[in-house]
């Protein structure tokens, strides 16, 4: 088999390595998430005790969880075509769990416990205009780079490999290295929470796959040569370029958060190592990519529940995340498990593992049925005239 029909092989359907990779990207959304809703990360000021010591050490390893979820879809979609049905289904799910949630909670007797108290405009602009209002911040990024994606796919037909790589270590030069060795915060920078540091990541899983595994690229040398020596080789060089990445975001850390202790200076690069677009953050992201990318799941029952998890994902981050929920569920996870937070190290990591699973568990269930949902009703609205439009629409882009 030759080189191009090897990779129609390696590219056609969902590939259960990434996919792997995507479900274990939110599980560490999620602990990451409870780390910061139980105070479990010492900042400036905040004593670090054991507890948050351990909370510093597993956000270290997780911190990298965005930026790889960001990767894969860079490293798909600079060769899928753009669909407006794609957008609109993203805006309809989005949509469903913005607005049902709060009603839900009101039917139950659960007060909401969004910013500002009462219900009032503010409310209600985030639960009918999620994009626009950031109420779910990864989701507003994350549209808003799907709405450039057919621009930078038509400019990456037409790039040479170095071309693309001049581009891609000019914008990190600006948007990663120079915010990650500055000790004041750029206007512009926004810690990596925007569409610009997205497009910053979606070139790069562009990059990694139509030139960075090559042996000629930014990405040279022996660690990412094809052949299985070098496959082998180069997954072993990637995780180490991950967990070495992620223990120096913690030894970092740790440092600064002494330095500002005793001299009151360095009140926000104590913050950076936890930034998306800090340079730490970025390496550990595409080490941890590239290792999956090479790491070869056997099909059969495994690869299935796999390709069936993944696809409910995004919905884990839009339950969890909901303006009415985010700072009240590990409260309720906490009263299902029985127990109230740890106070001892190994104690809150297990619980932090234990009950991050537990909600993951439960929100893939129910994006599950919504999606059963959506297939119902998509199929109910094929045929009329709406739906002609979109088909017609996600042709023009082919």
């Amino acid at each position: 088999m030759d080189r191009t029909e090897d990779r129609k092989t390696e590219y056609r359907g969902r590939q259960a390595n990434f996919e792997l990779l995507r479900v274990l990207s939110m599980y560490m959304v999620i602990l990451l998430h409870y780390i910061s809703r139980t105070g479990s990360l010492a900042g400036t000021q905040l004593e670090m005790t054991g507890v948050r010591l351990a909370g510093g050490f597993l956000e270290s390893f997780c911190i990298v969880a965005v930026n790889v979820y960001v990767l894969i879809s860079g490293y798909f979609l600079c060769k899928s075509n753009f669909k407006v049905s794609r957008l609109l289904q993203l805006l309809a799910q989005i949509l469903f769990y913005s607005l049902l949630i709060p009603v839900i909670l009101g039917i139950a007797g659960i007060r909401p416990d969004a910013p500002g108290g009462a219900f009032g405009a503010w409310e209600l602009s985030g639960y009918l205009f999620p994009i626009s209002t950031e109420h779910y911040w990864f989701a507003t990024a994350y549209v808003y780079m799907y709405l450039f994606t057919p621009l930078l796919s038509a400019a990456l037909k037409h790039f040479t490999e170095k071309q693309l790589r001049y581009v891609l270590l000019s914008v990190l030069f600006f948007f990663c290295f120079l915010k990650s060795v500055s000790p004041v915060q750029f206007v512009m920078d926004k810690a990596g929470y925007d569409v610009l540091w997205f497009l910053c990541l979606y070139l790069t899983g562009a990059y990694i796959r139509l030139f960075g595994r090559e042996e000629e690229g930014l990405l040279s040398g022996k660690l990412f040569r094809r052949g299985e020596s070098g496959r082998r080789n180069g997954k072993g060089r990637a995780l180490a370029i991950y967990a070495v990445s992620c223990i120096l975001i913690f030894i970092l850390h740790v440092l600064l958060h002494m330095i500002h202790g005793k001299t009151g200076r360095f009140a926000y690069y104590a913050g950076v190592p936890f930034h998306y677009n800090f340079l730490l953050c970025y390496t550990g992201a595409v080490g941890l990519f590239l290792a999956f990318a090479d790491l070869r799941v056997p099909e059969g029952k495994i690869a299935g529940i796999i390709r069936g998890i993944a696809p409910c994902t995004f919905g884990v981050y839009l339950l969890h995340e909901h303006l009415n929920v985010r700072s009240s569920w590990p409260s309720w996870m906490a009263a299902l498990t029985g127990g109230a937070f740890s106070e001892n190290p190994i104690g809150f990591l297990m619980e932090a593992l234990v009950r991050g699973l537990l909600l993951y568990a439960i929100c893939l269930c129910i994006d599950w049925l919504r999606a059963k949902l959506f297939s119902v009703v998509q199929k109910r609205l094929g045929k009329t005239r709406a739906a002609a439009w979109i088909k017609a629409a996600d042709r023009t882009f082919q």
